[in-house]
């Protein structure tokens, strides 16, 4: 016999509080569907504005190998109309 598999129903999962890490694109999506199943949502962003490596700036590393590691580290999108 084969068992069916079903997702909980949403009257038996427990609401919980949750921390989402990046509110980037994955994090707000994240963030979204944890809300949706009636849980209490943070998002922590460490930059000024949210979208993560969508944001774009003109911005580069001064060093492209990575071998300083005090060098300043940008994340950002690769193109500019990824805006």
């Amino acid at each position: 016999l084969v068992k069916s598999q079903m997702a909980p129903s949403s009257s038996s999962i427990k609401s919980r509080h949750v921390a989402v890490i990046g509110a980037g694109a994955a994090g707000l999506v994240a963030a979204r569907e944890l809300r949706r199943e009636g849980h209490s949502v943070v998002v922590f962003e460490r930059q000024k504005q949210i979208g993560g490596t969508w944001i774009y700036t003109d911005h580069v590393e001064p060093d492209p190998l990575s071998v300083d590691p005090t060098r300043i580290v940008v994340h950002s999108s690769v193109y500019g109309s990824l805006r």
